[in-house]
């Protein structure tokens, strides 16, 4: 490839001031007749002027060094000294040497320029290359930020989405549970004062003949038989109207401490009769709870009685624990444990559903655990079953405190 070419007056500037510089090594080759040899120093210009204006120039500048240095031998007298053909043959060899330190220094010129439009062609696909990877890599940043925004908001979206499908689950649970509760309690209601009647007319028939002598201990053991029973069914009855129609609570601020010492008193005699041993581990400080003592009493007995029941008949050891309020709302909790079997993990879903009880036949109606459900529900509190971290079951209750 051929280097670029300077410009036309640079070019001739170069030319003439090499010339100047030639016909001045020639004026010194005269002025010291050649007692300093200064040949050597021709190629100054010669190299300069092909560097900087080519090839031809060079040439050119080469044939007026070698005549230069021609007409200062002659100049000297010395060519009369010595057969005319040598300094002739001299001077076309100094140009011919010049020349070639034309050509040389021409092909050095254009290697250069190869290498510089080479390093140059190189440098440029290497700052494209570089532009392209930077755009590639901000294209990629924003793909990345787009498809995390993307992903943000698909993750928003589909949360959502599932608080709502959860939320219009739990309504639909609490209309469906709501539409049973009231189907069952339209039921229990219905066949609650069908038998009441008759259990009435049983009672009265009972209590009269225990009011008579008996003729024989057969005759009263049938008798006390009968009464029992009837008050077994009118204990039914009454459970299956708390059921189907509530009564409403007369809720004041309590101790929750002294309405758990007020059951585990009523059900003392139980616990003696079944070797029931009670732990007491209730939190001092405790704050007022909106309650209805008596209705929280009746929760807590059943649930004393049926975790006496679940021990039965070895006994075992029952722990009554008050907790302090945590949470948001402020929710104050009582902690029932037993030492017995423990709840099945199948039966959890279905323990407080209206007459479903694991106890035999005879023993149970499966109405206590919905009641007492139901009583904690209406004072906007909740009731939980599950396994105790020791073995057994756990019931907790947990009730919000006044504020």
């Amino acid at each position: 490839m051929s280097p670029p070419r300077s410009p036309a007056w640079v070019r001739a500037a170069l030319v003439a001031l090499s010339l100047s510089f030639v016909a001045g090594i020639g004026a010194a080759e005269y002025a010291t007749r050649f007692r300093v040899s200064l040949v050597l120093f021709y190629l100054v210009p010669v190299v300069l002027t092909t560097w900087g204006a080519g090839r031809a120039l060079g040439v050119v500048v080469a044939c007026a060094s070698a005549a230069a240095w021609g007409w200062g031998f002659f100049l000297t007298g010395r060519a009369l000294e010595v057969f005319w053909v040598v300094p002739l043959w001299n001077g076309a060899m100094l140009a011919f040497f010049f020349c070639m330190v034309v050509l040389l220094t021409a092909a050095v010129r254009r290697r250069q320029a190869a290498l510089e439009e080479t390093a140059s062609q190189r440098t440029e696909n290497l700052l494209a290359e570089v532009a392209v990877r930077r755009q590639a890599e901000e294209d990629l940043r924003a793909s990345n930020a787009e498809l995390t925004h993307t992903r943000d908001q698909l993750e928003r979206s589909l949360d959502d989405l599932r608080r709502s499908l959860e939320q219009e689950q739990a309504a639909q649970f609490q209309l469906i549970e709501s539409a049973k509760m009231d189907s069952i309690g339209r039921l229990a209601a219905g066949i609650a004062h069908e038998v009441k009647n008759p259990l009435m007319t049983l009672s009265l028939g009972a209590d009269y003949f225990v009011s008579r002598v008996p003729a024989d201990s057969r005759e009263a053991r049938l008798l006390a038989d009968m009464r029992e029973a009837v008050e077994r069914a009118g204990s039914t009855v009454n459970l299956l109207l708390d059921f189907s129609r509530p009564h409403p609570l007369r809720a004041e601020p309590g101790d929750l401490n002294e309405v758990v010492e007020r059951a585990l008193q009523l059900v003392r005699h139980t616990f003696i009769r079944l070797h029931v041993q009670v732990e007491r581990e209730l939190a001092e400080g405790l704050p007022p709870v909106p309650l209805d003592r008596m209705r929280l009493e009746q929760v807590l007995v059943n649930l004393f009685l049926n975790a006496a029941d679940a021990m039965s008949p070895e006994g075992g050891r029952l722990t009554a624990r008050t907790l302090p309020p945590a949470g948001n709302p402020a929710m104050a909790a009582v902690e029932i444990d037993d030492s017995g079997p423990g709840l099945p993990t199948e039966n959890l879903p279905l323990l407080f559903e209206p007459f479903y009880t694991t106890k035999p036949v005879g023993q149970g109606t499966g109405l206590g655990l919905a009641v007492a459900r139901r009583i904690i529900q209406n004072h906007a509190g909740e009731l939980l079953a599950g396994r105790a971290p020791g073995g057994g079951a756990r019931f907790t209750i947990r009730l919000p405190v006044t504020n």
